[in-house]
């Protein structure tokens, strides 16, 4: 342990629950990239699915090795926003871009009007 945290090689051998969170946002990335290809070639709006995680997002060590905050309520796994996996700004701004995909939230199919 450091100053600042635990090393990555440590944490990942410390809690089981973080390496397999971090397998499924690695295939949640690849699903991503599969599918906004497949809009992009289609002509097509890509409805951003949502994604369970294993682990609460945090740089607080104490959230090793369990994946949540001591008194919290969460229960796992949870939806998390999309801002947990992808820097979801500058996807809105690739969005923007000529040959960018449009995107929308999970939510879209739930709330017709919006």
């Amino acid at each position: 342990k450091y100053r600042t945290g635990w090393l990555v090689p440590t944490a990942l051998r410390r809690s089981p629950r973080l390496r397999a969170h971090l397998e499924l946002v690695r295939r949640h990335l690849l699903a991503l990239r599969d599918a906004l290809a497949l809009a992009s070639v289609l002509g097509r709006t890509l409805v951003v699915p949502r994604l369970p995680c294993l682990c609460d997002r945090s740089e607080a060590v104490t959230i090793i090795p369990s994946c949540v905050f001591e008194a919290s309520d969460l229960e796992l796994p949870f939806h998390c926003p999309i801002s947990h996996i992808l820097d979801l700004g500058r996807l809105l701004r690739m969005a923007g871009q000529p040959g960018g995909v449009p995107i929308r939230e999970s939510t879209l199919l739930a709330n017709l009007l919006a």
